[in-house]
């Protein structure tokens, strides 16, 4: 994994609001891999951006421990979640007729 060097203040945040410790961190990042690696050898549905998921950088997946306060469980889910949102979002030219997102002024719902 790549490792990119966080500012000091989202450090102390990050251990103010979430109680964040390197070791929390590093056994939270440690669980998960394994568990993204585990999907990706059974090769569940999704399997394939499962295993892009894990090239990325520790931070990448940090974020998701964060907004998940750590549990890796949660994590995972919303990471797939995303990664859901993110396949969808890549086709929707071709379901749109080549219309991008940005292309709608407005949407009402109601």
């Amino acid at each position: 994994s790549r490792r990119i060097d966080v500012p000091s203040s989202l450090t102390l945040r990050a251990y103010e609001e979430l109680g964040e410790t390197s070791e929390l961190r590093a056994g939270s990042l440690q669980q998960l891999r394994s568990e993204l690696a585990t999907l990706v050898e059974q090769r569940v549905a999704g399997w394939e951006d499962l295993q892009r998921a894990l090239e990325q950088c520790d931070l990448w997946l940090v974020r998701f421990l964060r907004t998940r306060k750590y549990d890796s469980a949660r994590a995972l889910h919303a990471l797939r979640g995303n990664l859901s949102l993110s396949r969808y979002l890549e086709g929707l030219p071709a379901r749109t007729g080549g219309a991008k997102p940005g292309a709608v002024a407005a949407v009402r719902f109601w």
